[in-house]
């Protein structure tokens, strides 16, 4: 062959080969990610922060100090946060938070039950989803305080036949708690009659005689006190006597002279006593006189006072201090009165530093470098539902370009994988591109017909999609179970009439049952990794496969997002009620009419809609139906923002497995 022919094919296949990259370029769809936006607008790019509760009680027991640091997740490290809390319920007031996220407080007296509070964390960025909430339900169980009896009460002098009246014994006893009390009293001898009427204390001499009583206090949960031992006397007349020849007595009567001292401490109970001590020795014991007082807690008064060993704790009465070396991560009073916490099991804040999560290490209990453990962040995985980055073994950093694809995870699919032409391409890419320059002019004609290119395509694929036997996962009594549990939500949520529609509640019930549907395939424990790993064993078509695994993708954005619309959510639904049927063995399954959705408002919520009757299109066996609105949701989809696109296109490219699965198995 002549040079100048082999000049002229290689020209040819050069050409050609510049055509080919010309169509990928074109045709295959694109969308553009944090850190790779361009153009004549700008994003906000934001990943918003999440609050975690997982180590926050959600009990505690009245008069006791809670104290719970809250954890961060945010994929953007560098943000900085600030916390905000706002009691719902009119006795919260007790539960604060500090400027590091920590709740702290304790419940006093008429502050037990249920208390809600919403919790918000606000990171540094401008955008709109800068702040997220979360709603935390601490239950405070109430302490009942057994009643308190303050003496003196009795002794008691009367006439025979007379009736004493006006002791009220709501003067000798009290509730700490406030709570009512019933009175009782023992059983006096058969000289005196007595009563009580509400608290009043009446006594009755039917004859003269002494007698001995004990009166009791109890409370409505049953805890009472008892009162010292009093006397009540009725003198009996004496018989007149004769003096004895031998005259005078044994001198004058001794008359004691109490002498008392200072008020000592009030006690927790709400009484303080001083003792008292005859000077004239008339009365050798002690006498001890109680009054009420009112207590002031020691513990939370922000000095270090009483036996305390720190602010506010150690001692006999206080909680014990926080040190660095109590196995525990918790948070220390400091001098001045401010709060540090550990952010490590005894290191960290107040404690030496931590050893870990910011070292460039995998030590300590750790699942990667610096990540997973009890102590440090959750690692990404190729399978958290998270576009984010990975730490990898050498310490570099490698970010996904999708949703768990890409990077160091498996390849995107083709409409999720990023253009080509991108900023950081290698000289060879940079030179083609330079050379497509020429051929502007047929890459605007052929620009002209990418729609139709790519809906022929599309069809394309469904007319070769193979033929093969529908896919058996759940029994009869399993089908009807979950479907019966989605009409249950949809009835109480969605179709009731008069109702205002909690669409948090309803998202979280939905994730709920979609657990439900995973844990009858793969059990009760699961994540995606091993969602695929159980799904093996059931040697499945790619279809199948494919769309139980999107399926679950679903599930983590339900229960790690913000809630969703309604469209949303009822487009979730549908997904799943069609895949119970669809792998399930054949039911006449009757539906209520006016299901298919009005397409209208704007392109995201077209597409959405769109989706929703395709869906829906698919139960009914309308399978050209179903082809057409996918088509017309891939027109919709290259009109949307690339945050709109990466929303949907996990729900685009499952609606087009289950179209590709649904026209090709036999019933």
């Amino acid at each position: 062959m002549k040079s100048f022919d082999v000049l002229r094919v290689g020209i040819v296949l050069f050409a050609l080969g510049v055509i080919s990259l010309s169509l990928l370029s074109i045709f295959a769809p694109t969308i553009s990610y944090t850190g790779l936006a361009s153009g004549a607008f700008t994003l906000c790019l934001n990943n918003p922060p999440q609050i975690e509760l997982t180590h926050c009680q959600t009990s505690l027991t009245q008069y006791n100090y809670y104290v719970c640091r809250l954890g961060i997740v945010d994929p953007d490290v560098h943000d900085s946060h600030e916390w905000f809390i706002d009691p719902l319920t009119t006795n919260s007031s007790f539960l604060n938070i500090t400027s590091e996220g920590v709740l702290v407080g304790q419940p006093g007296l008429h502050q037990d039950g249920v208390h809600v509070y919403d919790l918000f964390l606000q990171d540094d960025s401008g955008c709109a989803n800068a702040q997220t909430r979360k709603r935390f339900v601490l239950n405070v169980t109430r302490v009942n305080n057994a009643p308190v009896f303050v003496p003196p009460l009795g002794p008691f002098e009367l006439e025979e036949g007379e009736t004493l009246r006006g002791i009220s014994l709501s003067d000798n006893f009290f509730d700490p708690d406030g709570d009512p009390l019933t009175f009782s009293h023992s059983i006096p001898s058969s000289n005196f009659l007595i009563s009580i009427e509400n608290d009043e204390l009446v006594i009755t001499a039917a004859s003269c005689g002494e007698t001995s009583l004990v009166v009791s206090a109890t409370d409505p949960g049953g805890l009472s006190a008892d009162s010292d031992i009093f006397t009540i006397d009725a003198p009996c007349p004496q018989a007149s006597s004769i003096p004895s020849a031998g005259g005078g007595g044994g001198g004058p009567p001794c008359v004691p002279d109490w002498q008392c001292g200072q008020w000592e401490q009030c006690l927790p109970n709400g009484t303080q006593v001083r003792y008292c001590e005859d000077v004239n020795r008339c009365k050798d014991d002690l006498f001890e006189m109680w009054r009420e007082c009112t207590y002031v807690s020691h513990c939370y008064d922000g000095i270090q006072n009483f036996d305390e060993e720190g602010i506010d704790c150690g001692g006999e009465n206080c909680p014990p201090c926080a040190t660095c070396d109590d196995g525990i991560r918790n948070c220390h009073t400091m001098p001045d009165g401010s709060i540090l916490c550990e952010t490590g099991v005894d290191c960290g804040g107040p404690c030496d530093p931590c050893d870990h999560c910011n070292d460039g290490i995998q030590n300590f209990d750790e699942e990667g470098i610096d990540c997973g453990g009890e102590n440090c962040p959750p690692c990404a995985t190729c399978y958290d539902g998270i576009q984010n980055c990975h730490t990898m073994p050498d310490g570099s950093i490698l970010c996904e370009e999708g949703v768990d694809c890409g990077g160091p995870c498996p390849a995107c699919d083709l409409l999720q994988v990023p253009s080509p032409l991108q900023p950081d391409a290698d000289w060879f890419i940079a030179w083609v591109a330079a050379f497509l320059i020429g051929f502007s002019g047929i890459v605007f004609a052929l620009y002209k017909y990418k729609q139709k290119i790519r809906a022929f395509f599309v069809k394309l694929r469904f007319l070769l999609s193979k033929k093969h036997a529908k896919t058996i996962l759940f029994t009869a009594v399993q089908r009807d179970m979950l479907l019966n549990n989605i009409d249950d939500l949809e009835s109480r949520n969605l179709f009731k009439k008069n109702r205002k529609i909690d669409f948090e509640e309803y998202q979280e019930e939905l994730a709920a049952i979609l657990r439900k549907f995973y844990a009858i395939l793969v059990g009760q424990s699961f994540n995606l990794k091993e969602v695929k790993t159980g799904l093996k064993e059931y040697k499945l078509h790619t279809f199948p496969a494919h769309i139980l695994e999107k399926q679950y993708v679903q599930l983590l954005r339900l229960e790690k997002s913000s809630v969703f619309s309604r469209d949303e959510l009822e487009l979730f639904t549908e997904f799943l009620r069609l895949n119970i049927l669809g792998f399930s063995p054949l039911r006449k399954y009757v539906r209520k009419d006016g299901l298919v959705k009005s397409v209208s408002g704007d392109t995201y919520e077209v597409v959405v809609k769109s989706l929703y009757n395709a869906i829906i299109a698919l139960q009914f066996k309308q399978f050209s139906q179903a082809k057409k609105l996918y088509l017309q949701v891939l027109e919709s989809y290259d009109q949307l923002s690339s945050p709109e696109q990466v929303e949907l296109f996990g729900a685009v490219h499952l609606t087009f497995d289950e179209i590709r699965y649904h026209i090709s198995y036999r019933e």
